[in-house]
């Protein structure tokens, strides 16, 4: 993509005010001005601008998709600027920023490049030299790419833009692959780059290496070199055919000696070609040494070159066509020698250093005698010169030579001088004759050239230079002789050994090709020839089984169109059934009728807008199935749940962590249950269990509050409720109890007040009558026990003296008040043996009132399963066997030991798996044919039609056909290979390339055997072939006569260019000079540029940081939110049971308001033993 305005310098004024108008409607990035559009590319549009805070122009690539419409895109343009921030290099282009614009759009802003592009440049025309700084220059931005794992894959001219001072650089990563990355946005298989440019591995759709980037490089040499692309074609799949399998074209003559280099850049196969591009420079510099070079390096100041540039290059096209534009070449060639020495005066004007001028004085201001000596002086100066050696172009203006051309300036005709300038043209001469002799013609012929600028008409020198160039252009001549001959040896043995292998392999028209391509380069091979034999006679015995196998397949045709016939009516009757099967709601029996339908005619309309019809219908009712099974998935783990949670004893608490919580979530998801209903069941048995205990250990306080955490669970459960009233029962018995027990004390305390009172009145009797009432009442008092000693040894004593009277009264009350006691405890006894009997018969009526009920719910029980068994039956003769499990199940919960719904839910079971198999099965086969279709779509992209083996569109059709034998799509696919082989071959036979056609016509044969017109085209390239062979003999002939004259204008072009070469190098050292200069002023801005970027990518990553921090911060927000609202509705639900736990309460608390009556048992009574209760039924282990 150029970053160059595409319009004239005219019309820039109405462009710029044309994109300022698009700007402020389309466009606002914040910090930059944006002046006019400069171009589009594939995935961005380019547009001019300045960068406010510098005040410098940049280039805005503005991606041209929304940032949320295409991820593949937005991927790579985002990719684009990762690599361009991590490549800094003098050749590849600067990022400055990164960003989204106001109307979310992507952007970078990269360097603006004002000096056009390589491609424009090409058509202009360029000098050898700008051609070897470039690809020098691209080759090491390529190399400082590579070094970091970074692959271009669209090396191109129009890629390759120029800075204003003319320095190369590489643009548009917008394709490139990071070699490490694991998630490269391109998989093998999809072709990345120019068709024009590409790899061989790119155009059959393999993974980019950094070779492929090196053979890109190798493309655009050429091109730089030729001046033309290096293959041509009508469209890009005839390009790629070309890149894959046409030999590398040869250089003009003037760079022969570049074709090796040349041919292991541009190798087919990868590994053949340079590991990296430092081997590639180093094999450059070794061809082009650096110091026969004329242009300033890559890095330098490229301005200078543009008119030379331009001149050498229009003059090198115009010589293509030398023999009808003589007269111009000639009138162009004067024009270009005038301006380049009116641009050498010049540039002489303006050097920095004066010309050192040797010490004499102007001829004008010499005397005759002054001349003269001068004369006698340097004479003898040239002659002692001469002696030591030192001849001409030694060392400057130190020789022989020299000094007598100062002699010719002084006095032009002098003899001596003359003689001088022969005698040095001798010695030349003689050391010519040395090196030739020695064989070393290259070193003859320097001293020869170096004897002829002494003096030009020296005869003997110019014959032997004569004869030097004679034996140099017999010695290339036989060098190229003998290249030829080799390499048309190894080119004839490698079309034997694949003519060989394809021989073996059956391929008896490509092996034929490759026989005749052989012969072409040798034509009296004996191998070929007897091969070529062998294969005929194949052909011959090929085309006889070919005939019969024609007659076989007609008749095949005919036994098929009956048998498509009957499919159709048979499709027509299976599409009746499945209609029905529709309409009845029974979608897979519809769905298995449309399959058999489909299998007899696979592309039968109806069938095929009935099968979508029914998968709908049928996904629905999955979707609602797989709904039902989730739900049934979150119930048995909440069931799972409340098992652990009542393993562990949390049958209540901790709040929304216990086995109730569990419970009652799966009664939300299912309000029926059974499990969930007896799990809270369980829950309130267990309470009960410890009611009781805590009961039967006395501590009523704890059973009733743990009678109260069961009703909680289950608010009516009988024994719980029956339990409450017990332990209320026993807690007011309790109460009542301690109150008799205070009363008998305190009745106790005040007869022994009064027994003390009447002791020490000396009233004994009546006070031991008041301790033995006080002792009825607490027998076991001690103040009144130890009174009543007292009492009684004060009474015997007294008894000693009236021992009779007082013995008789006391023995008559003694009996009477033992009489008296034993009538009232048999009273008490009775009344306990009647209050017991009445109780035990109160529990029985219970009991059996309760048994009753039991056998009852039992019954009810099992006539609504036997309900859910005749709709379970008649779901599943409907043919709805999920429906019918469902039922099954609801009577199985209640009546789990049913043994009719038992068998019917193997059954049921059995059939839904044999669906879903055959489902499975019919699923299965169509993903295979999808994916195999898709394949097969990307091997045709690729242009993997037939190769490689296994892995090629032809082989993944052929196995959709195995599949389903009848799939449109995949013969549709065939005759779409088999005709574009056709259209490749009909392309390469209006091109001439016969042997490629018939290539191309036997690949498409073996896809449609029976294609008609490859068939009829095959006869026709074989004709048209045999023509062929003997105009390329003819050819080859004129090819001959060219060469020779090729080499003699390359000859005269080796001249012309030496003399170039040497008019340039005054120049070269002062742009050096200037380069360096640049060079340190270009690694200064790139530091400041760096350090820029540094603080740039600082603050984009602070925003970046401070962008995550603020979605965490929502993110908290939102989950904060959320938690509040779970805690309010836990909170809602926990109020409903608090309320509902509180009705309860009350309804309780109104019960014991009502106490039943009940009589007051006599103070010295103890409790009547208490039944023992009733074992709670137990759920689990505790």
């Amino acid at each position: 993509m150029s970053f160059q305005p595409s319009s004239m310098d005219d019309s820039s004024e109405a462009n710029e005010s044309d994109g300022r108008l698009r700007r402020q409607q389309f466009l606002q990035i914040p910090g930059y001005e944006i002046h006019y559009k400069i171009g589009s590319g594939g995935m961005a549009t380019v547009y001019r601008a300045s960068q406010r805070s510098l005040g410098r122009d940049v280039a805005i690539k503005v991606l041209r998709w929304e940032s949320d419409d295409d991820d593949q895109f937005v991927q790579r343009f985002k990719k684009e600027g990762r690599i361009l921030a991590q490549l800094l290099h003098a050749n590849i282009v600067t990022i400055y920023d990164v960003g989204i614009s106001e109307d979310k759009k992507l952007f970078l802003s990269i360097e603006y490049l004002t000096g056009g592009t390589l491609a424009d440049r090409i058509k202009l025309g360029l000098s050898f030299d700008s051609a070897i700084q470039i690809v020098k220059a691209i080759a090491s931005a390529l190399g400082y790419a590579h070094e970091r794992g970074i692959v271009h894959r669209d090396v191109k001219p129009s890629n390759i833009m120029f800075r204003h001072n003319g320095t190369p650089v590489l643009t548009d990563f917008g394709v490139a692959r990071v070699v490490e990355s694991k998630t490269a946005h391109t998989m093998e298989g999809l072709t990345v780059g120019s068709p024009g440019y590409m790899s061989p591995e790119q155009a059959m759709g393999e993974s980019a290496t950094l070779q492929s980037d090196l053979y890109s490089l190798g493309v655009v040499f050429y091109e730089m070199l030729a001046g033309q692309r290096l293959y041509q074609a009508e469209n890009p799949i005839s390009v790629a055919m070309k890149h894959l399998h046409s030999p590398i074209p040869k250089l003009p003559q003037q760079y022969a000696y570049l074709q090796p280099v040349l041919n292991k850049l541009l190798a087919k196969k990868s590994a053949d070609r340079y590991r990296n591009t430092r081997e590639f420079l180093d094999a450059l510099d070794v061809v082009v040494p650096s110091d026969t070079e004329t242009q300033p390096k890559a890095t330098g100041n490229f301005e200078d070159l543009g008119l030379l540039e331009f001149t050498t290059g229009k003059f090198r096209s115009l010589l293509a066509n030398r023999k009808s534009r003589l007269p111009i070449v000639i009138t162009i060639f004067g024009i270009i020698v005038l301006l380049v020495v009116i641009f050498y005066m010049l540039s002489r004007k303006f050097t920095d250093q004066p010309e050192i001028r040797p010490a004499v004085k102007p001829i004008d201001s010499l005397e005759p005698a002054q001349r003269i000596q001068q004369v006698a002086t340097l004479l003898k100066l040239a002659e002692a010169q001469r002696r030591i050696g030192l001849l001409a172009g030694d060392s400057k203006e130190d020789n022989a030579e020299a000094t007598y051309r100062q002699v010719l300036t002084l006095e032009s005709e002098n003899a001596q001088a003359l003689a001088g300038l022969e005698t040095v043209a001798d010695e030349y001469a003689r050391r010519a004759r040395q090196q030739l002799a020695a064989n070393a013609l290259p070193e003859g012929l320097k001293q020869i050239e170096l004897g002829l600028a002494a003096f030009p008409q020296h005869r003997e020198l110019l014959r032997l230079r004569q004869d030097v160039e004679g034996r140099m252009t017999a010695i290339r001549l036989q060098k190229a002789r003998e290249e030829e001959q080799r390499r048309s040896q190894l080119q004839a043995e490698q079309f034997l050994e694949q003519a060989r292998s394809d021989f073996q392999e059956g391929l008896l028209e490509v092996s034929l090709v490759h026989i005749e391509q052989g012969l072409l380069a040798v034509p009296d091979h004996p191998d070929l020839l007897t091969l070529r034999e062998q294969v005929k006679a194949r052909l011959v015995e090929q085309q006889r089984q070919a005939a019969a196998e024609q007659r076989r397949r007609e008749e095949e045709a005919r036994r098929q169109a009956e048998e498509a016939k009957r499919r159709q009516q048979e499709a027509g009757r299976y599409l009746a059934q499945a209609v029905e099967a529709q309409r009845k709601g029974e979608y897979a029996a519809s769905g298995s009728l449309i399959e058999k339908g489909l299998d007899a005619v696979p592309n039968h309309v109806e069938l095929l807008r009935l099968r979508e019809t029914v998968r709908a219908q049928l996904v629905e009712e999955q979707r609602r199935q797989a709904e039902q099974a989730k739900r049934e998935q979150d119930i048995k783990t909440l069931l799972q749940q409340a098992e652990v949670h009542w393993r562990a004893k949390r049958l209540t608490a901790p709040a929304g962590n216990n086995a109730e919580a569990a419970y009652r979530q799966v009664l939300k998801l299912d309000e029926r249950n059974t499990e969930a209903q007896a799990g809270l069941e369980r829950i309130a048995g267990e309470y009960l269990q410890q009611a009781r205990q805590r009961q039967s250990a006395g501590a009523l306080q704890e059973s009733l509050g743990l009678i109260d955490q069961g009703l909680a669970v289950v608010p009516d459960q009988k024994e719980l409720l029956r339990l409450r009233q017990e332990v209320e029962h026993g807690i007011a018995e309790a109460k009542a109890r301690q109150e008799r027990e205070a009363t008998r004390r305190l009745q106790a305390e005040q007869f022994l007040a009064q027994a003390r009172s009447r002791f020490k009145e000396g009233a004994l009797e009546i006070s031991l009558a008041h301790i033995e009432q006080g002792l009825l009442a607490v027998p076991d008092q001690p103040d009144l026990l130890a009174l009543r000693e007292q009492v009684k040894a004060q009474i015997a004593e007294q008894a000693r003296q009236q021992a009779e009277v007082i013995k008789r009264q006391q023995e008559e009350g003694a009996r009477r008040q033992a009489a008296e006691v034993e009538r009232q405890r048999a009273e008490q006894a009775r009344q306990q043996a009647e209050a017991l009997k009445r109780q035990q018969e109160e529990e029985a009526r219970r009991q059996a009132a309760e048994a009753e009920q039991r056998k009852v719910e039992q019954a009810q029980r099992r006539q609504e399963a036997d309900q859910w068994l005749v709709r379970a039956v008649e779901l599943r003769r409907k043919g709805d066997p999920a429906a019918s499990l469902q039922q099954i199940d609801k009577g199985l919960a209640l009546a789990p030991d049913h043994e009719g719904l038992t068998r019917l839910r193997q059954e049921v079971n059995a059939e839904i798996a044999a669906q879903q198999r055959q489902q499975a099965e019919r699923e299965q086969r169509e993903r295979e044919i999808a994916s195999l279709l898709e394949q097969a779509d990307t091997h045709v992209q690729a242009w993997r039609l037939t190769t490689p083996a296994g892995n090629n569109a032809q082989e993944t059709y052929q196995q959709v056909l195995k599949l389903d034998a009848g799939n449109a799509q995949a013969q549709a696919g065939l005759k779409r290979i088999a005709e574009g082989y056709l259209q490749l071959a009909q392309k390469r036979r209006a091109a001439g390339a016969l042997q490629d056609s018939l290539t191309f016509i036997e690949k498409g044969l073996e896809v449609v055997p029976k294609h008609a017109e490859l068939l009829r085209l095959r006869e026709t390239v074989r004709a048209e072939e045999s023509a062929a062979q003997q105009r390329q003999e003819q050819q080859r002939q004129e090819q001959q006569k060219q060469d020779q004259q090729r080499q003699e204008q390359q000859k005269q072009d080796q001249q012309r260019q030496e003399q170039q070469k040497q008019d340039q190098q005054r120049k070269l050292e002062q742009q050096r000079q200037e380069a360096q200069r640049l060079d340190q002023q270009r690694k200064l801005e790139q530091q400041r540029q760096e350090q820029r970027r540094l603080e740039q990518q600082q603050r984009l990553d602070q925003q970046r940081k401070l962008e995550q921090q603020r979605q965490e911060q929502r993110r908290l927000d939102q989950q904060r939110r959320w938690e509040r609202q779970q805690e309010k509705q836990r909170l809602l639900e926990q109020r409903k049971l608090e309320q509902q736990r509180q009705e309860q309460q009350r309804k309780l608390e109104q019960q014991r308001k009502e106490p039943p009556p009940r009589k007051e048992p006599p103070p010295e009574l103890k409790p009547p033993p208490q039944s023992e209760p009733t074992k709670p039924r137990v759920f689990g282990t505790f």
